[in-house]
């Protein structure tokens, strides 16, 4: 424990940090839509990461510097999803893009802060498996992102389709691998 930070530098006040992102990636990922309004919203989910920015900072400080990226994409996916609410249609092609990229550097730096404090406690396992989920999902959401712009220039959706089912797969293996992460650090305490 840090004097400077008290009793804030605990094993349990990491593991419900890093149960936060669990929960967020629940939130940015799976898409469940009442007709077109989606009632997990991504915004929810970079507001659990926010909250969990400052703890997880405790143990690796480059998390502070995605504090302003992540209250940047919050503002994007509310703003989205309020005009979504009413009925209106967000899609900026430009904007959007832009985002993404922004989000893809923010879950690449954030799946790699998992690890490294996997790695720092010993569980190289699983600092290994959240180093491969980091780059798979890396590389698909880049290729999504293609895939998209090429299915609405095409009027074809089966790629676009593929795309969301294996994001999916792969969003399901993170969320349990941060779980994961979160149940082994409470065990080596």
């Amino acid at each position: 424990m840090n004097n400077e930070t008290g009793t804030l530098k605990s094993a349990d006040n990491l593991a419900s940090a890093i149960g936060a992102v669990g929960r967020a990636y629940i939130f940015i990922y799976l898409n469940i839509n009442l007709g077109t309004l989606d009632i997990l919203p991504d915004w929810v989910g970079y507001l659990f990461i926010l909250s969990a920015i400052p703890t997880i900072s405790l143990w690796e400080e480059s998390m502070g510097l995605l504090r302003s990226i992540g209250f940047l994409l919050a503002i994007y996916e509310g703003a989205e999803w309020i005009i979504q609410l009413f009925g209106g249609h967000a899609d900026i092609p430009v904007v959007s893009l832009i985002a993404g990229i922004i989000g893809l550097y923010f879950h690449f730096q954030l799946l790699t802060n998992m690890a490294s404090i996997a790695s720092e406690y010993g569980l190289t396992g699983r600092s290994e498996n959240i180093l491969k989920l980091r780059t798979a999902n890396t590389v698909l959401q880049t290729i999504a992102m293609l895939t998209m712009q090429f299915s609405a220039r095409f009027q074809d959706a089966w790629p676009a389709l593929v795309m969301v089912v294996i994001i999916v797969i792969l969003t399901i293996m993170i969320t349990v691998s941060i779980y994961g992460l979160k149940k082994e650090l409470l065990s080596v305490q």
